[in-house]
């Protein structure tokens, strides 16, 4: 496996984005589902939220499911 198939990093700031430049609205905390890996045959879904603080600051909360697909050690 070349990279991973699916990535949080990658689903945060795209849920951020469209809320920090004015695309969405800051109410409530809009939220989207992203899929990611299918070309790969490692298909995935991350649940990515993002609520804008009093402050105007936002936080992004990410959550799927996750499993090992291999283990190696570093020396």
């Amino acid at each position: 496996m070349a990279e991973d198939p699916v990535t949080g990093n990658g689903h945060g700031p795209l849920g951020a984005y469209p809320v920090r430049h004015s695309r969405l609205p800051p109410l409530g905390a809009p939220e989207f589902t992203g899929r990611q890996g299918e070309a790969m045959r490692w298909p995935g879904k991350v649940q990515a939220t993002v609520e804008t603080a009093a402050d105007g600051s936002h936080w992004v909360s990410i959550m799927g499911d996750a499993v090992t697909a291999f283990r190696a050690e570093l020396s």
